[in-house]
C-alpha cells in the first residue's frame, strides 16, 4: 500500500495541552484525519502561511525557504514516517537539480516548510492507522472538518464579532506590526468569515 497524501486543514487551540496547538491534516479523497500537537512557534509559522500574512520580519522557516531557493534547491515532498511513543517523525526530500537528498525533520517544521515550498505532504499507512481518526462520511462542510476540536478552534481566543470591518482592518495592521501573528490570524479569520457571508 502506497503513501497517503494529506493536506493541511487547520490549526486550533489544543485542549488539555498548555501552550500547544493542534494541527489537523486531512486525507485527500478520504475521511481520515491526522491530529498533531505542535508548539506555539510552529503553529504561528503554519498559520501565517495559511492566512497569507506577511510577517514584519521573516520567521525561521521563511529564512530557510529563501536560503534554499537561492541555491536552486527545491523541496519535493514531506513524509510523515512514523508515530512512536506519541511522537511523529518526518523527513523532507530536497532536489538540487541532480540528486535527491533526504533529511530528518521535526514534523511541525516539515509541515511549515511544505506550505512555503508548496510541495506534497504524505504519511506512511501505519502512521494513519496508529494515530489517525475517521470522521463521519456524511460530514462535508468546512466547519465540521475537525470534530475532535469542538468549536472556536481558530488560533486566537478573542471575540471580534462586535467590531466593525474598519476597526478589524486597523487591528490586523497593528497585530502584524507588533508581530502578534496568532491574534492577526484570528482577526483575518473573522474578516474572511464576514466576506463569505457577504457582510
Amino acid at each position: 500500500m502506497g503513501k497517503i497524501r494529506l493536506r493541511v486543514l487547520e490549526v486550533g487551540i489544543a485542549e488539555n495541552h498548555a501552550d500547544n496547538y493542534i494541527l489537523i491534516l486531512g486525507e485527500y479523497g478520504g475521511n481520515r484525519r491526522l491530529p498533531i500537537v505542535i508548539p506555539s512557534v510552529e503553529a504561528q509559522a503554519i498559520a501565517v502561511q495559511m492566512e497569507r500574512i506577511n510577517p514584519v520580519r521573516p520567521l525561521i522557516h521563511d529564512l530557510f525557504f529563501s536560503a534554499v531557493n537561492s541555491f536552486g534547491v527545491e523541496m519535493l515532498e514531506v513524509n510523515i514516517t512514523s508515530f512512536e511513543n506519541g511522537i511523529f517523525s518526518s523527513e523532507v526530500i530536497l532536489f538540487d537539480g541532480e540528486k535527491e537528498m533526504t533529511f530528518s525533520a521535526r514534523t511541525p517544521d516539515a509541515i511549515a516548510l511544505a506550505l512555503r515550498f508548496r510541495c506534497s505532504i504524505f504519511a506512511f499507512p501505519q502512521v494513519i492507522e496508529h494515530a489517525g481518526i475517521t470522521i463521519d462520511e456524511e460530514i462535508h462542510d468546512e466547519t465540521a472538518q475537525s470534530p475532535s476540536l469542538g468549536e472556536n478552534t481558530t488560533i486566537g481566543v478573542s471575540d471580534f464579532r462586535h467590531y466593525t470591518n474598519e476597526e478589524l482592518e486597523r487591528m490586523l495592521d497593528e497585530f502584524v506590526e507588533n508581530e502578534e501573528y496568532e491574534m492577526a490570524t484570528a482577526v483575518r479569520d473573522e474578516l474572511c468569515r464576514r466576506k463569505g457571508k457577504g457582510n
